[in-house]
């Protein structure tokens, strides 16, 4: 932006979606780019741009050669590359929010580089990233088979040896589904493990954790790709056998994510323990039993070191207003938070359980109430930066604003496409600065182009919510990658069944309770679910 520009703090301020920037930072790296983006943004009073810039993050296919390439050609470029995220480019991409056309080559597909040229060219482009602090690699899905990966791993596994000891993220290592199952083979439950089976643990074994001493993060995405398609025990004792040892070798593991926790793993779950583990993020099933509840109690009791811990609940149970509570598993939550963590994330599907849960784990020091239908979510990071919070949904905020007497900051979901605008100020700026762009987007313009100008417009009934918030610092408002919130938004339930007959006296008094205890709380709506 022109620095003779100036821009009011309280004007609208654009933010780009990050999966936008990752397939536009190979492309736009120069101030002069960036000034002629902004000025041809009409409604562009201020331009956030993240590290994506200037090559601090890439994320790409590992077999786009001319990437390496250009990194080898341009060391000053390599050198400033922080985090690099590699996946098969060469699959279709596991998330609807990758619609970006990508900067991959046709010709840099692996079907059409030599191995040995592919190879040479990793290892020389690990070398000129001396700044870099953070590997991914994001393995295939949907099916797909995971020896697309096996011509560039041996490659990586030689660069990454050169590296000065970087911190390893490795993300979803169990992503790819085995082949489908025909219907005799599914009919078979004595059928062992195939040869392609063996290949696929073979190769996960060698290659995909190759130095599990410098692993800080993992992110266990896809377990239950591979037990839902599979009914076969033999091959969930291969994935058991596979990823037990190996996460007890983690020892510098300071977050654990494991999206689902099948009942083949518990057992050998209890058994490890990770002498750096800080942060926890846990899936599971209300099927739990009551071996596999205590295999998970075992475990969380002997890691006195969690600092956070975030227990995801998937409830497909209905909700029952017997004296029996809201579903078979709320009570279990209270015993298996016996960790002495010092925040606590409860996400429930159903958001009828605010407030029992808050009555139930009310003595924690941070709790979260997220719905995985969409309707509140916060990012951890988020979470650090406002400290003491709770998070009340949309259906609650009405009562919370005669609670509470003032918001420190309100995050306010927009409809459900995958659109981010951002708007600072008061309430009345809503009113203010609704409305559409000065002309429609050219079709001709590329995917991400035009994404800037398809802004979702503030519904009319959005600033109703703040009738009784006069004191709110900062207000915004953003369009996650979530369910539609329109109806929620008119505080009507017609396609939403579930928001129907939601007990608001005892959620009230629920909330009443905690704004005692915590006086000073402060009230987050938001979008992420990271």
């Amino acid at each position: 932006m022109p620095a003779a520009m100036d821009v009011d703090e309280n004007e609208p301020v654009l933010l780009f979606p990050p999966e936008i920037w990752s397939h536009i930072a190979l492309h736009i790296d120069w101030r002069e780019d960036l000034i002629a983006l902004a000025q041809s943004c009409h409604y562009l009073h201020d331009l956030i741009i993240p590290n994506h810039l200037q090559y601090h993050v890439i994320q790409a296919p590992f077999h786009n050669l001319s990437l390496w390439k250009h990194l080898i050609s341009h060391p000053k470029c390599a050198g400033k590359v922080t985090v690099l995220i590699l996946y098969d480019g060469t699959v279709k991409r596991h998330t609807e929010n990758w619609r970006v056309p990508s900067v991959v080559a046709k010709d840099d597909m692996s079907g059409r580089v030599e191995t040995n040229e592919l190879g040479n060219a990793i290892i020389a482009a690990f070398q000129v990233m001396r700044n870099l602090r953070e590997f991914k690699l994001d393995a295939p899905c949907e099916g797909n088979n995971p020896r697309s990966f096996e011509n560039a791993l041996d490659a990586l596994h030689l660069a990454i040896s050169h590296l000065p000891k970087p911190k390893l993220t490795i993300s979803a290592p169990y992503r790819y589904r085995f082949p489908a199952l025909t219907e005799e083979e599914a009919s078979n439950i004595e059928e062992i493990a195939s040869a392609e089976d063996l290949r696929a643990a073979d190769l996960v074994r060698r290659n995909m954790f190759w130095k599990l001493d410098d692993i800080v993060r993992l992110d266990v995405l896809k377990f239950d790709a591979i037990y839902t398609t599979d009914p076969r025990k033999t091959r969930r004792a291969l994935v058991a056998d596979l990823f037990v040892p190996m996460l007890a070798k983690c020892h510098a593991l300071e977050e654990l994510k494991l999206r689902t926790i099948p009942s083949y793993l518990s057992a050998g779950l209890a058994s490890v323990h990770l002498p750096s583990l800080r942060s926890l993020y846990v899936t599971a099933q209300d099927t739990l039993k009551e071996a596999e509840e205590r295999h998970i109690q075992d475990f969380l009791r002997a890691h006195t070191s969690l600092t956070t811990l975030q227990f995801t609940l998937l409830s497909h149970v209905s909700w029952s207003s017997t004296v029996d509570g809201p579903f078979p598993l709320l009570p279990k939550i209270e015993h298996l938070l016996d960790a002495p963590a010092a925040f606590v994330i409860a996400i429930f599907k159903n958001r009828r359980e605010v407030s029992f849960v808050l009555a139930t784990l009310g003595d924690f020091h941070l709790l979260q109430i997220v719905s995985t239908a969409g309707f509140i979510v916060l990012s951890r990071y988020e979470l650090k930066r406002l400290g003491l919070s709770h998070v009340i949904n949309l259906s609650t905020l009405r009562l919370a604003s005669s609670i509470f007497p003032a918001f420190n900051e309100l995050h306010l979901p927009s409809s459900g496409n995958p659109r981010h605008t951002m708007f600072t100020g008061s309430s009345r700026h809503l009113h203010a600065n609704r409305g559409q762009p000065q002309h429609e987007p050219n079709p001709a313009w590329p995917l991400w182009y035009r994404q800037l100008y398809d802004i979702e417009e503030i519904h009319d009934s959005v600033p109703n919510i703040f009738e009784n918030l006069r004191e709110v610092s900062n207000v915004r408002t953003t369009a996650g990658l979530v369910p539609d919130y329109t109806d929620w938004l008119r505080g009507g339930s017609e396609e939403r069944p579930y928001l129907k007959g939601v007990d608001r006296a005892s959620v009230e008094n629920a909330l009443r309770s905690i704004s005692k205890r915590y006086p000073r709380l402060r009230v987050v709506n938001g979008w992420r679910i990271d």
